[in-house]
């Protein structure tokens, strides 16, 4: 079975406020036979460091990043790094066959 990464920084299950494309790609990787592991964040920060949970026939792994619209622009440039450099250590782990980025900021992909 082939491994795919899914890098989504605000990643939305359907239960959440946000687009769901990234859970639909996802799920839908999932029922034709991938195994998916999406990589994003927390942004309500509920919780400290990473959280993983299966749903809809895949992986999610979270990793708590304060963020919203109300932080300034040097604490939302660290929000991001934080992610960022986060998640690279949590991608590099996994070993996927594929990694799949998709997210805005475009820059998510560095």
């Amino acid at each position: 079975m082939k491994k795919i990464v899914y890098l989504h920084q605000y990643y939305c299950r359907p239960t959440m406020n946000g687009g769901i494309r990234s859970h639909e790609f996802a799920r839908r990787l999932a029922a034709d036979g991938y195994d998916v592991h999406v990589v994003t964040s927390d942004r309500e920060h509920a919780f400290s460091g990473w959280k993983v949970e299966q749903l809809d026939g895949f992986t999610v792994h979270w990793v708590s990043v304060l963020y919203n619209n109300k932080l300034g622009f040097l604490a939302r440039i660290f929000a991001f790094l934080r992610f960022s450099i986060l998640a690279s250590f949590r991608v590099c782990r996994l070993k996927a066959d594929l990694n799949f980025a998709t997210s805005t900021p475009l820059t998510v992909v560095i």
